[in-house]
This record gives C-alpha cells, sequence and structure tokens, in this order.
C-alpha cells in the first residue's frame, strides 16, 4: 500500500462517524459470546424475578437508544450554531472529533449488548452479563455528561471546502530524490489552491526511476487542514473575529477573544525560526525544495482594522516592541503601524517609531 492510499485510508476512518459505532456494535456480539461460557461456568443467577429483570434491561436498551438519537441531534444543533456564529468552516469538526465517535460506539456497545442479554432471559437472569449491561450503562450516562461538557467548551473551525494541496511526505520526496541524484521542487505551497494542469513539481536532473510513484507522495482533497498548514489556524480565528465584527453578530467579546489568541501564537511564531524549506541528504546536498509560510502568512491584521481598537492598539504594540524590534522584523512593522494610522489609531508605543524602519530578514 503506497504512502497516499495509506493517507487516504486514515482520512476516511478519521472523517466517517460510523467506524467506532460498528465496532463496538461487533465487540457487544463478541462480548455476549464470552459472557454466555462465562454464565455457563459460574452458574450464578440473579435474585431477581424474570419480569423484573426483563423489564430493567428493556428499559436500559430504550434509554441508550434514545441517548443515540439525543447525541446525534445535539452535535448537529451544536455544529449549526458554531457554524453560523464562528464560521462555516467548523462543519466537518464534528466529523474528525474522536470522542463524539468513541461516544457513540459506547452507546452502541451497550444498546447492543443489552438486547441480547435481555433474549438470553428466560429461565434465570445470568448474573455476569447483567452485571456488563448495568456498569456498561453507568458509564455510558457518563460517558454522555463528559460529552456534553466538551462538545459546549471545545468545538473548533477546521474545514475548507475547496480542492487543495494538503499534505506530501517529506521523507519519501527525499529518498526519491536521492536514489535519482536530482533536486525536487515543490510547486505549490501546502494550503494553496490546485487548479487542474497546474505544475506541482519541478524536478531538476536526469532522474532514472518513473515520476508516477511521486503521485502517490502528494495528497490533495477538498478540505485544508493544520497538519502541515499552520496559518489555517490564524485564516481561522481571523474569520471568527470577522463574523463576530459583522453587522448581524456585532459581538465585540468574539473579536476580542480571538484577538488575543491571535496575539499569543503570534508572538509564539515571532520567538523561532521558520522553516527554510530546503532538505538536504546526509552528505549536505541539496534534494527538496518547498515553500513555507513566511512572516506575512501569519500576520493577517490587514482584514481586522475594524476590530475593537483598543484591543488592536494593545496587541500590535505589544507585538513590536516584543517581538518585531528583537528579531529586526521592521518592514512588518512599519506597514502596520501605516495601516493603523489609516484608521485613526494612535498608538502610543514606549519605544521610537523611527526603529520599526530595520530591514525584514524573514
Amino acid at each position: 500500500m503506497t504512502w497516499l492510499s495509506r493517507y487516504r485510508l486514515r482520512s476516511f476512518l478519521r472523517n466517517s462517524i460510523w467506524f467506532l459505532p460498528v465496532m463496538g456494535m461487533l465487540l457487544a456480539l463478541s462480548a455476549d459470546l464470552l459472557s454466555r461460557r462465562i454464565d455457563a461456568c459460574l452458574g450464578w443467577e440473579a435474585e431477581i424475578s424474570i419480569e423484573g429483570g426483563r423489564a430493567a434491561l428493556s428499559a436500559l436498551a430504550s434509554a441508550l437508544l434514545s441517548f443515540i438519537v439525543f447525541v446525534f441531534s445535539m452535535m448537529l444543533v451544536a455544529v449549526q450554531i458554531a457554524s453560523s456564529q464562528l464560521s462555516p468552516r467548523i462543519v466537518a469538526t464534528a466529523f474528525r472529533e474522536r470522542l463524539p465517535k468513541a461516544v457513540l460506539a459506547i452507546f452502541v456497545f451497550t444498546f447492543t449488548f443489552s438486547l441480547l442479554v435481555q433474549v438470553r432471559v428466560d429461565q434465570s437472569i445470568p448474573q455476569f452479563s447483567a452485571w456488563i449491561s448495568r456498569y456498561a450503562s453507568l458509564v455510558s450516562l457518563a460517558a454522555y455528561l463528559f460529552l456534553f461538557d466538551h462538545t459546549c467548551r471545545m468545538l473548533r473551525p477546521v474545514g475548507l471546502l475547496a480542492w487543495r494541496f494538503l499534505v506530501f511526505d517529506q521523507h519519501g520526496l527525499l529518498e526519491w530524490a536521492r536514489r535519482n541524484n536530482c533536486v525536487l521542487e515543490l510547486a505549490p505551497q501546502v494550503g494553496d489552491f490546485v487548479a487542474k494542469g497546474s505544475p506541482l513539481l519541478r524536478i531538476y536532473g536526469q532522474p532514472t526511476a518513473s515520476t508516477r510513484k511521486l503521485d502517490d507522495l502528494m495528497a490533495f482533497g477538498p478540505e485544508r487542514t493544520v497538519e502541515q498548514d499552520p496559518a489555517f489556524g490564524f485564516r481561522i480565528l481571523v474569520d471568527i473575529a470577522l463574523k463576530a465584527l459583522s453587522p448581524g453578530i456585532n459581538d465585540p467579546t468574539t473579536a476580542v477573544l480571538a484577538l488575543d489568541r491571535l496575539h499569543q501564537l503570534l508572538r509564539t511564531v515571532g520567538l523561532r525560526h521558520l522553516d527554510t524549506g530546503r532538505v538536504c541528504n546526509e552528505a549536505g546536498r541539496l534534494r527538496l525544495v518547498y515553500r513555507t509560510p513566511d512572516w506575512n502568512d501569519f500576520v493577517l491584521f490587514d482584514d481586522l482594522m475594524t476590530a475593537p481598537r483598543e484591543r488592536l492598539k494593545a496587541v500590535l504594540g505589544e507585538l513590536v516592541e516584543g517581538v518585531y524590534l528583537k528579531f529586526e522584523k521592521g518592514t512588518w512593522g512599519r506597514r502596520q503601524v501605516r495601516l493603523v494610522s489609516a484608521c485613526e489609531i494612535r498608538l502610543k508605543f514606549p519605544i521610537s517609531i523611527n526603529m520599526v524602519g530595520r530591514g525584514d530578514r524573514i
């Protein structure tokens, strides 16, 4: 199986909400066969009437079926609300999150197992199987409460419907270039839209192997991800802030929270040296070149000139003083000062604005 096939399979399973619940159903079938043997060996019987045991198991199965339907409904409503309040890109989050799938798998397991135990109730109630149904129901209730809390606080936007360059296998491309004694250059940057017929790779040298294998080392899809595209996370935060500042929403508090998060992330990025996108082999020879996000790809304040002025002034002031001057990212600083001035925001930095004129090394 090629790297591309493995990636597509992994993405399919990651985005499929039915896979784990089906595995829970199969696990319930296996657990029922095992519990039958254990009950036969132990010979334990519950000290309740047959009618009471059947009623209890039936109530558990009905409650768990209601739980399953309610969880699906809760997920849909939560995603719709988050999509309207934050960004439509958040819809794909529900299909990527592992916790809802795991909770649904627990519900399906308990529901299926309870039904199977209920069918077995004839002359007596198997004690061991009844214990499993009872404690699995308690686990399902705890999982539901945890999922409810998680859904209310942890919805995150992670999708963009467009055909884009998602990821590439750096090790595979480097190994191919080394074996064929050539240099590979990726034309699009990760996250870029790729039209049909657009160049994907430039090969410098005379490769001896077929280039068809290179197709399996790059993945394209409709949803932009943050796996190898960190700038997408910044784009999502800017979208949330712009959505909050739109006339239909008018939620400056959310915009301020988005600015605070951008502030924290930009400071983290500013204190690091960004990747050069040039990979060499063990001998130090250049083998792979690819485009990487630079400082301007992370800085998206141009779209946020309608943000709360005092907060934007504080963010820009702290970043210019604490990060940009330290690493001489002055080109960006000078441009942002002009933009802020155009919006009639007077920045009062405790440093000289003339120092922002230093050259940008990125």
